[in-house]
């Protein structure tokens, strides 16, 4: 792998983005509808598609950067698959906890998870 092969994701930017980023606050109950107004909602999911969008961005940066810093050999393959993988997660759980704790700062889902209990 000594050549760095670049993958066209730009189906995946355009279509797949912006759907995880309304699809998963409404199956995840993040946003509730009723506590928004029109513009408050859009700006939401503009935030949301935001965040899935530097998620996958920085994903795809790690990918490229551990490709190209580590040596790819078939005895090491799968340390190194393995390595990605860890690190994706972490940085997606790091972008997104700190994303979504941003949100929720200015979000007024605080009131409508103390009186629902």
């Amino acid at each position: 792998m000594s050549e760095p092969t670049f993958v066209n994701d730009k189906v995946v930017k355009l279509i797949g983005v912006p759907l995880l980023g309304i699809l998963i606050p409404n199956i995840t109950g993040l946003i509730s509808h009723s506590l928004y107004s029109v513009g408050e909602l859009l700006i939401s999911y503009v935030f949301f598609i935001f965040i899935s969008f530097i998620v996958w961005q920085g994903n795809v940066w790690l990918m490229y950067y551990v490709r190209k810093r580590y040596y790819w050999q078939s005895k090491k393959y799968y340390k190194n698959i393995v390595a990605l993988f860890f690190v994706n997660i972490v940085y997606s759980g790091a972008v997104a906890l700190l994303l979504l704790n941003c949100w929720k700062i200015f979000s007024h889902e605080n009131g409508n998870r103390s009186s629902a209990v």
